[in-house]
């Protein structure tokens, strides 16, 4: 029987309607790798293109553990570029104001979306699904507020096993994050705050130490947003991270005697110090010394773009003397090519809003 776009069977939702969904998002995936999209556009393909079904589908039935594996590591595979994962798939599923992306977690948010549909048929007085619904919950009605100022009825001496699990995870939710209305948050925004407890303390300490908000805005073009997430989490492939695994023989910066780190390279090296001294004195007014002496980031669009595109021609600069194994220390260069990632953005920013832009 298909009803509303769903095949079931006498024992639910037929195997092949998830066998179907798998192929598909696949499909999908294959077709957008061979796009160099940012990691924004990325996070929201798999989001709302390639899950779409998959959130439609999980409001009724729990996927089975084989399909969401299967998804779940098409996804990730998606993202990285079939590359090393350089952060852990908690961080990658928190908010942007904590270091994420939002990314969906597919286990996680399917659940959830099975939790607030069985918590609206208990709520609504004259659904029909209610008497069954409250039947399976059996005696833990109560902890899920359910008004019961009528007939208690029969209850299930033992809930099957998604009720049983979405049981679980209502007093997760209660206990962990309190402050959110499980009926009314979404689904994305409940799956975050059962990932955060997860976090170590470095991830907690990074997270909440740098401006993720103001320096991966929409507003900036996108390899300067993929740069500074990448910086903030301190994953960009610098020596000394290179040395551990054994990629390099020295942990030497490539254009000065120091250690090379994430913060070296566009704070502490020999070459940055004459270039931040041009652009401190070329845009007085900015906050760009406040954000070199405290860390302190602006909130203006133009000063985050100047801040996140300064930072990204110290770390191409020191690309380059890696490739080409020699020290570049000239100044010219660094300020021509900030020059001409500013007017290349302000370029397109005036040609797509037009007069709006004026």
């Amino acid at each position: 029987v298909k009803i509303l776009g769903v095949t079931y069977n006498a024992m639910g939702i037929s195997p092949e309607m998830w066998t179907r969904l798998a192929c598909d998002i696949a499909a999908s995936v294959d077709c957008a790798r061979d796009y160099a999209l940012p990691m924004a556009e990325r996070r929201y393909l798999a989001h709302s293109v390639f899950c779409g079904r998959l959130w439609y589908l999980a409001q009724v039935a729990v996927p089975p553990r084989s399909f969401i594996n299967q998804v779940r590591s098409s996804l990730f595979r998606f993202f990285w570029a079939e590359k090393t994962e350089l952060v852990t798939r908690q961080v990658l599923s928190l908010p942007r104001e904590k270091g994420g992306w939002g990314f969906p977690c597919v286990d996680g948010t399917a659940a959830l979306l099975q939790l607030k549909t069985m918590l609206m048929i208990l709520h609504e007085a004259e659904n029909p699904a209610r008497s069954l619904a409250l039947y399976f919950v059996g005696h833990s009605r109560r902890a899920l507020g359910v008004d019961l100022t009528g007939p208690l009825g029969a209850c299930a001496e033992t809930p099957p096993p998604a009720y049983r699990k979405a049981l679980q995870l209502h007093r997760c939710l209660v206990e962990q994050a309190p402050q959110l209305d499980i009926t009314t948050a979404p689904a994305s925004r409940l799956a975050q705050a059962l990932l955060e407890p997860q976090l170590t303390p470095l991830q907690v300490g990074l997270s909440d130490s740098f401006p993720w908000v103001r320096l991966t805005s929409s507003n900036l073009p996108g390899h300067l947003r993929d740069f500074e997430w990448q910086r903030g989490w301190g994953v960009l492939p610098t020596r000394d991270r290179l040395l551990r695994w054994g990629v390099c023989r020295t942990d030497q910066c490539p254009n000065c005697d120091g250690r090379e780190t994430n913060v070296h390279v566009v704070s502490e090296c020999v070459v940055t110090r004459p270039f931040w001294r041009v652009v401190r004195t070329s845009f007085r007014g900015l906050g760009v010394a406040l954000y070199l002496l405290r860390g302190r980031c602006p909130s203006g669009l133009f000063a985050c773009l100047l801040l996140a595109a300064s930072e990204y021609v110290l770390w191409r600069n020191r690309c380059c003397a890696v490739g080409q194994g020699r020290r570049l220390r000239a100044l010219w260069p660094l300020l021509f090519r900030l020059r001409r990632e500013l007017v290349s953005h302000l370029e397109a920013q005036l040609f797509l809003l037009g007069e709006q832009g004026r």
